[in-house]
């Protein structure tokens, strides 16, 4: 919520807490066998459609969860990807040391 529900102030670090609950959910899941893939690029006023949300939420984080298939499956576009070696971008993109 963006605001408490016991005194209806500002929740500055509601985005912060769905990050973490992102997080554990993606950890628990991985030890269930599931897989979540995370979504960026989604459209608020679309999810807040969908799911009729109520005012005073936010859509701040989508995401599938589910068991992983066979990527055999897949369309080869989509196989290629898929099975291609994952590439993480360096750290000195986004971490900073020092000033």
């Amino acid at each position: 919520m963006l605001t408490f529900s016991h005194d209806e102030n500002a929740n500055a670090w509601a985005r912060h807490d769905v990050g973490q609950a992102t997080a554990t959910l993606a950890i628990q899941a991985t030890e269930l066998g599931l897989q979540v893939r995370q979504i960026s690029g989604f459209s608020p006023e679309k999810v807040r459609a969908a799911f009729d949300m109520t005012v005073g939420y936010d859509p701040v984080a989508v995401f599938a969860l589910g068991y992983p298939g066979d990527p055999a499956t897949l369309p080869d576009d989509l196989h290629a990807k898929e099975v291609a070696p994952r590439v993480r971008k360096p750290l000195a993109e986004f971490m900073f040391e020092g000033k």
